[in-house]
């Protein structure tokens, strides 16, 4: 879609493109004369109609308000509900703080911002949730995406791992392909570890 030329509040498309995080984005001209990058879903939902100075000028009409805080209209949403659970998991509070706060886990400082947030995860697709590609590492754009409960189940600090012909599998993700049972693959894994730790090598006899 082509949205060069078009206007999107006080937003004007030009015709520079980028591909940023897989979603494409446009150069866009606000009518205050700075220049901005939007996303096109950003654009088409109406998220965004300015570089961002119309949220700065109705913060000012609205600064004696002390009550007043602008809002980005999402607080019930699932995205912002996603966000949330993010944010509180971090906090020392946290009932399972073991997990991420203890362990140094924390929401890189762009991300403590819902709005950020939102524009470089967008929405969640149906079914998946937040996850940290890297267990050990923070919340942050380049070490999160979007995954199933199954691709998370498999990227978990206890996750147990085979070395198949030097490929590092997750043992489920395996025991999953090749039609084994969960409990079947566990007991084989224990067996074989603790041959491994003997010394001792193993192989199929076969009659």
């Amino acid at each position: 879609m082509d949205l060069a030329g078009q206007n999107f509040g006080k937003l004007t498309v030009l015709n520079d493109t980028r591909s940023r995080l897989n979603r494409k984005e446009w150069a866009c001209e606000c009518e205050c004369g700075k220049k901005t990058w939007v996303a096109t879903y950003r654009l088409n939902a109406g998220v965004t109609t300015s570089c961002g100075c119309r949220k700065k000028e109705a913060a000012k009409e609205n600064c004696f308000k002390n009550s007043f805080k602008p809002t980005h209209g999402m607080a019930k949403t699932r995205i912002h509900k996603i966000w949330s659970g993010m944010i509180d998991r971090c906090e020392s509070q946290y009932k399972d703080k073991q997990n991420y706060y203890d362990r140094g886990i924390s929401v890189c400082e762009r991300w403590k911002i819902f709005e950020n947030f939102y524009d470089d995860m967008g929405e969640a697709p149906i079914g998946m949730s937040i996850d940290r590609i890297d267990v050990n590492g923070n919340y942050s754009p380049e070490n999160c995406r979007w995954a199933s409960a199954k691709t998370q189940q498999n990227n978990r600090t206890n996750t147990r791992y085979l070395n198949i012909n030097g490929e590092k599998v997750p043992l489920m993700e395996f025991a999953d392909k090749i039609g084994v049972k969960k409990s079947e693959a566990q007991y084989a894994y224990t067996f074989m570890k603790k041959i491994h730790s003997l010394g001792l090598k193993i192989s199929v006899w076969e009659n």
